[in-house]
């Protein structure tokens, strides 16, 4: 796949949903991916839960970009109330960002395309 027009795989807006596997609940989900360096990616997420519940957090991710994709890993402690620390992998390829988390209580997945 080409990647957008910026010729970066993973900086800019995506918009989806993320999905809990053991609970299967799940809501509404924004990103905005900022390059810090060529290894550092800044992600800002925008989340929603059981449609009320609103919550916004930051994850720094290590980035790689290979095959035409950026492929990233990092973490997040989001407070005891929200399952503790966070741990993230997945990729990035300019029209889809996928990824996977697991924490103590909880894995599951998002997926986002690019955000107009």
């Amino acid at each position: 796949m080409r990647s957008p027009a910026t010729g970066d795989a993973m900086a800019g807006r995506w918009k989806g949903y993320w999905k809990s596997v053991p609970s299967g609940h799940g809501g509404s989900l924004r990103c905005i991916a900022t390059k810090v360096d060529d290894a550092t990616y800044r992600a800002r997420f925008n989340a929603t839960w059981a449609l009320l519940l609103r919550f916004e957090y930051t994850v720094d991710m290590h980035a790689e970009p290979r095959d035409g994709a950026t492929y990233f890993n990092g973490q997040a402690d989001l407070g005891k109330m929200a399952g503790g620390v966070y741990h993230y992998d997945g990729h990035a390829d300019g029209h889809e960002f996928y990824s996977t988390y697991r924490a103590s209580s909880d894995h599951g997945y998002f997926k986002m395309t690019r955000a107009k």
